[in-house]
């Protein structure tokens, strides 16, 4: 039933001046625990570099986006010009600016989520999604809820005495925010262990991803070479596992919640410096943790006017990232699982590279072009071209990339003399593998199948 006039008992503070004023301020504190919860997120995600990355998507050749499970359907109709990345980059920041001081808050928050929804979109069509969703839930899950009753401009104009019932649309809130994170982190565990059992425990695997990563960035190992000492890796991926794992369950005790929150900063902490993964944008939602909205829960009736819409979208939100998370769909959005990191990995790299060929279309002297520095989603961009990902690239996306590596490499001191000497006619792009393990990156790649013959102009 929804509580709106009705006469039924409802459930209260204990009367009297010193308990008015406990009730008054336990409700304040509630409120205040879901605002914390929509200023994080809030900024977060206005900080995100995804509505930069999108201007980026909107320019570059067709040929080269890749729509992930779940934009497929959305690939006719979805905006992706350049005026259209405009208009919502000005809804973005404007809706933002609102979200996070609290003015017209709800509206505020569905316009920003909208926005922040078709942005982060484009940003997923580079050939790897970006694990960036878990922001567009909570945000949806935020105009739902009463987030704006505290720390904002609208709690401050509207001077309004807080109610003495127990409003239970603040811990929903927060109890979906948990359980959504809960499901980020469990899924990852769990396909480790059904993927590769013990084995990407206790095998090189994480050594070899921590290698693969490094040579991602550049090659440089970080100061403290863990890799060096016997079972400490291994020792790390168990803890890895374990702390995915359980997660989801100790965000639903209360005395575990803090203690929980500082363990994921140190977890994230670790994995930026020995594998420059950065999940900032997840671990700074943990305020649904640090500010937990009461340790007695949900008591008394859960479904109210202001808690029904608090339930009907956390359902839908979990309902789908759950089912998502089970299907291991790591290539997908909105909902996708996060990164798994499941299967084990060797000691060399996929990646693709060009062979220049001469005139003739024979290889011009065995010329293998250097390799060009990548970033995160360039990376993801050269597996969907070499495949690796389960659907063949087409002609041209390959043509398109071959040339945007070629691009890359104009100022290459080896690329200019090719082009001097008139030995650089035509290039065919090949699955290489690279070995990766420290002092071996600048080792000559394994050539694998060609991908491509790509003339160029003369």
């Amino acid at each position: 039933m929804f509580r709106g006039t009705s006469t039924a008992p409802q459930a209260t503070f204990p009367s009297g001046p010193p308990a008015a004023k406990m009730a008054a301020l336990l409700l304040r504190a509630r409120a205040l625990h879901l605002a914390l919860l929509r200023v994080s997120v809030v900024l977060v995600t206005l900080v995100s570099p995804e509505p930069e990355l999108a201007r980026g998507v909107a320019k570059a050749p067709s040929a080269l986006r890749f729509f992930p499970d779940g934009l497929r359907l959305a690939a006719s109709w979805l905006p992706a010009s350049p005026s259209s990345v405009e208009v919502s980059r000005a809804v973005f920041y404007s809706a933002g600016g609102l979200a996070l001081v609290g003015l017209f808050t709800r509206p505020a928050l569905l316009a920003f989520g909208l926005a922040a929804l078709h942005l982060f979109a484009l940003c997923q069509l580079t050939g790897e999604v970006v694990h960036d969703m878990h922001l567009v839930w909570l945000l949806a899950l935020l105009a739902a809820s009463p987030a704006g009753d505290a720390l904002s401009v609208d709690a401050a104009l509207a001077r309004r005495r807080p109610s003495r019932r127990r409003d239970p649309a603040y811990e929903l809130a927060l109890l979906f925010a948990r359980a959504l994170l809960g499901v980020v982190y469990f899924f990852p565990g769990f396909w480790k262990l059904a993927t590769s059992g013990l084995a990407w425990i206790t095998s090189d695997n994480v050594r070899n991803q921590m290698y693969w990563k490094w040579a991602q960035w550049g090659g440089t190992p970080p100061p403290v070479r863990v890799d060096l000492v016997p079972g400490l890796v291994e020792v790390g991926a168990a803890c890895v596992v374990a702390f995915e794992l359980g997660f989801f369950f100790f965000a639903f005790a209360p005395r575990a919640r803090r203690p929980l929150a500082f363990g994921g900063l140190v977890f994230h902490q670790l994995t930026e410096v020995f594998f420059h993964i950065r999940f900032a944008s997840l671990y700074a939602c943990y305020t649904c943790l640090v500010a937990d909205g009461g340790r007695r829960g949900v008591r008394g009736r859960w479904l109210t006017c202001r808690s029904a819409p608090v339930v009907a979208v956390g359902a839908v939100l979990l309902s789908a990232a759950t089912v998502q998370g089970a299907r291991g769909a790591t290539q997908s959005y909105p909902f996708a699982c996060y990164p798994t990191f499941a299967h084990t990995l060797g000691p060399e790299m996929p990646d693709v590279r060009l062979v220049a060929l001469s005139a003739s279309g024979e290889v011009g002297g065995e010329v293998l072009l250097p390799r060009v520095a990548r970033s995160q989603s360039d990376w993801g961009m050269a597996w969907q071209i070499a495949g690796l990902w389960g659907t063949p690239a087409s002609p041209d996306a390959v043509a398109a990339f071959a040339r945007r590596d070629l691009a890359a490499l104009s100022e290459d001191p080896a690329v200019r003399a090719l082009r001097e000497s008139g030995r650089l006619h035509a290039v065919r792009a090949h699955l290489a593998w690279q070995p990766v393990e420290p002092g071996r990156l600048g080792d000559p790649p394994r050539l694998g199948s060609a991908l491509g013959f790509v003339p160029l102009a003369p």
